[in-house]
């Protein structure tokens, strides 16, 4: 999963154009988001039962489940959670 400001480099972990992206959206993102996220599979972390994990609990369960994408708001995640 990617989490950078910066745009993504080749990687074997990058999907084909055909492939469908997963997203997960925290609890503070509004679900209706994932209607505008045509072509992708999107689902909350409500959804997930995963509402309740913080911020190094979620990453690592978006990562094991596969997400490619996490949209939340939060501002407090401590750089070194951010991976590439």
């Amino acid at each position: 999963m990617t989490f950078s400001n910066t745009l993504p480099t080749a990687s074997p972990r990058l999907k084909q154009p055909d492939q469908l992206m997963r997203i997960l959206l925290d609890q503070n993102v509004p679900a209706p988001l994932r209607h505008t996220l045509s072509g992708h599979q999107g689902e909350t972390t409500y959804e997930r039962d995963w509402a309740e994990l913080v911020n190094g609990d979620l990453i690592t369960q978006a990562e094991s489940a596969g997400f490619d994408l996490l949209i939340t708001s939060d501002q407090g995640i401590p750089y070194p959670n951010l991976r590439s």
